[in-house]
């Protein structure tokens, strides 16, 4: 049965299960690895940003809307949005921020362990990726291997996040300790049974932006921020280059416009601390010429290599 005839037999419902059943790209429909290679005080500093796969959620959750009710009713998909994972290449060592998917999630039974919470995943998301998108393949692609991760930084707890976390048995993980006490909408069952991050705490009035901050690197160069609002211990990564600063911000926000007009999504837990999160970076915007890159802007990939700043 072709797909007209597929619809014409089954109604609004049948189309309703074509257009949210994902296909899978050709590999030269993927993206590359983008790069921006800078300096802080005189030393070298690169970022990389990894397409770890592609998401899909309902338009309420990406956008304003009244919380998980509706978000479950909506039958709105949005587009397909990148899952970028981001590796900094420091002379301290190299940084990993988030992990990206892995393809098991595509796979029936994957949330077995707790069908409760995987029956409202696989309500409100749709996954697309192959082995080559894990984020250990582009570390192949630069030479690299699990090992060769210092550090590795969860912004959150949600699984498009953490769910290549079984690579990286012997990597110095750090969470927000807010994060991993209250993981909101995370699938726990599915973290490995060794997974025991450094609870961090922000050293106070370290930042005025921010409710203080986490010196990563002894330079200075890289330190981690509280941005609550998308859950309860959200945090970013910034790093500071010489005429500018690169803000990692997990999913503080969808997209870059969407932090400027002040459209908190949905699927935020806390409406009020992001509204002031995104108070908070714009601020911090105007101090110093900021690159603003959300894990799932289709754009982030090109303001990173072309040193986009943000315009509020």
């Amino acid at each position: 049965m072709n797909r007209r005839d597929f619809v014409k037999h089954t109604g609004l419902l049948g189309a309703h299960l074509l257009l949210s059943t994902p296909t899978l790209f050709s590999m030269n429909e993927r993206q590359d690895i983008a790069t921006l290679n800078g300096q802080f005080c005189g030393t070298p500093i690169t970022i990389h940003a990894l397409p770890t796969g592609w998401v899909k959620v309902k338009r309420s959750h990406k956008g304003p809307g009244l919380g998980m009710p509706q978000i479950l009713l909506d039958f709105r998909w949005t587009e397909w949005m990148p899952i970028y994972s981001w590796l900094i290449e420091h002379p301290e060592g190299n940084l990993l921020i988030d992990t990206g998917e892995n393809t098991q999630v595509m796979e029936d039974g994957y949330f077995a362990c707790d069908p409760t919470v995987g029956w409202v995943n696989k309500q409100i998301l749709q996954f697309n990726l192959i082995a080559q998108d894990e984020v250990t393949s582009y570390l192949r692609q630069l030479s690299y291997s699990p090992e060769d991760i210092r550090w590795l930084v969860l912004t959150h707890l949600h699984l498009d996040h953490v769910d290549g976390l079984h690579h990286f048995p012997r990597t110095e993980i750090l969470v927000n300790q807010v994060e991993y006490q209250n993981p909101y909408g995370a699938v726990t069952c599915l973290l490995p049974p060794w997974f025991k991050p450094h609870q961090i705490q922000y050293r106070e009035n370290d930042d005025p932006h921010f409710a203080g901050s986490y010196s990563l690197t002894q330079d200075g160069a890289i330190r981690i921020v509280p941005t609550p609002g998308h859950t309860h211990g959200h945090q970013s990564v910034v790093v500071e280059m010489d005429t500018y600063r690169v803000f990692i911000a997990g999913d503080v926000s969808f997209s870059q416009s969407q932090l400027v007009k002040r459209k908190v999504a949905g699927i935020c837990v806390d409406g009020k601390k992001a509204r002031a999160t995104y108070q908070s970076i714009l601020n911090f915007a105007k101090e110093k010429p900021l690159i603003y890159l959300p894990s799932h802007d289709p754009e982030s990939g090109t303001r990173l290599s072309e040193e986009s700043h943000l315009t509020a």
